[in-house]
């Protein structure tokens, strides 16, 4: 018998099995691959995980499905379930025979603090393939004139190709969360786009400018750059002085880290 889902643990368990079938048939899984499933739950996925690949580490956090599910698996050697938060688990040290596919059925309060974690050791990973809340994810994959894209854009679109799978009902879960889900596909860029310097000059514009999403970008950048050479830089990049965060695109804000950068 399974615990009642915790709310203070964002439980909301994918209780439907034709969505479960599609999102592992969506991961383009070979036998020799290895998975990590980040919050495993009463084991959806990983039921039909086991049979598909080499090795599974299930992160979970909640002691009592972990001890359930390592119950479960107890006789496949190639099933391992981790009790642990995903934010503070090693990722590198747990992890030693990349690359890995990284699959999740993320809670919204903890959407990006996840992503965070992924991409700071990257370097593992193949693909991710994440359920997350809908809005999360259109604003993941949005493109440059749209309402949408903003800070959270640029940050997933710089380190991979992210790519909206399908949606999926509030319906398919237990309990039925207020909104519906995406899952998602993220293709992990193999070379990055910008020098280390130029990537923090990315990152720092890209978060200041989309705070002041309603101001033109010649007020927005005045704080990093003042006078005449601000207005050099935009003329040199393609934009109008004009024009706000979220008419640019991803190319748009690269060029200007490099602009900047020099």
């Amino acid at each position: 018998m399974y615990p009642k889902p915790k709310k203070s643990l964002g439980q909301n368990f994918l209780a439907n099995p034709r969505v479960s079938r599609r999102i592992i048939d969506s991961c383009s899984l070979a036998p020799c691959e290895r998975v990590i499933e980040i919050g495993p739950g009463r084991g959806a996925l990983t039921d039909l995980l086991a049979p598909r690949v080499e090795e599974i580490i299930a992160v979970e956090l909640d002691p009592v499905l972990a001890g359930l599910l390592r119950d479960r698996y107890s006789r496949q050697v190639h099933v391992h379930i981790d009790c642990a938060d995903f934010l503070k688990w090693d990722v590198l040290r747990n992890c030693v025979h990349p690359p890995y596919k990284l699959i999740g059925n993320i809670p919204y309060y903890i959407s990006s603090p996840v992503l965070e974690r992924i991409f700071s050791c990257k370097e593992i990973f193949s693909e991710i393939y994440l359920t997350v809340q809908k809005e999360f994810a259109q604003r993941i994959v949005a493109g440059g004139g749209s309402k949408q894209f903003g800070a959270l854009s640029c940050f997933v679109q710089y380190y991979t190709e992210p790519k909206l799978m399908f949606n999926i009902s509030r319906n398919s879960f237990f309990p039925v969360p207020k909104i519906d889900s995406c899952f998602l596909k993220l293709v992990v860029r193999r070379k990055p786009l910008l020098t280390k310097r130029e990537e923090g000059t990315f990152f720092r514009i890209t978060r200041s400018v989309f705070t002041q999403r309603r101001k033109m970008l010649r007020n927005c950048l005045s704080s990093v750059v003042i006078g005449p050479r601000l207005f050099s830089i935009l003329d040199a990049a393609g934009i109008a002085p004009t024009a706000r965060p979220e008419e640019l695109s991803l190319p748009h804000f690269l060029t200007l880290a490099k602009l900047l950068s020099v």
